[in-house]
């Protein structure tokens, strides 16, 4: 079964790899028998369903979840259940293309105003003159 992005796009069941492994950390007896973390791995190379833009924009952007073959990686431990921490991962990996299906807006940098500036300027000036009252009369200004 496919994974939806969104109405147009799916991520195809070739690309998918489910792997369900031992969940670490506390729980007792459960824990060692069941495996209920799920590892989903997308081939990001050979998937048809994203473009050669969109895939680069993903690795730029998740570079923690690339793995050396270049394949995304998504882990889920949130459930108890195989079956829920298997959608989850879907889930998490679909909000993931979709956060970079569209391009970022490139940010155009911004001044500070120039009566901030000299506001800011004047209370340093001020601050650093009441410092300078504070001390004693140096010996060669008497």
């Amino acid at each position: 079964m496919a994974v939806p992005v969104t109405e147009r796009i799916s991520l195809s069941d070739e690309d998918l790899v489910y792997r369900a492994v031992r969940s670490g950390g506390p729980g007792g007896q459960h824990v060692n028998k069941v495996a209920t973390k799920i590892e989903l791995r997308f081939h990001l190379g050979q998937s048809t369903a994203l473009s050669a833009e969109v895939k680069a924009r993903l690795a730029e952007r998740f570079p923690g979840a690339l793995t050396a073959d270049g394949d995304v990686l998504v882990t889920s431990t949130r459930f108890r259940s195989q079956a829920r921490n298997r959608r989850d991962a879907e889930e998490r990996l679909a909000a993931m293309v979709r956060e970079i299906l569209e391009p970022a807006t490139p940010r155009h940098p911004t001044r500070v105003p120039g009566r901030t500036k000299a506001r800011r300027l004047a209370t340093k000036r001020q601050r650093g003159e009441a410092k300078e009252r504070r001390r004693p009369p140096r010996p060669d200004e008497e």
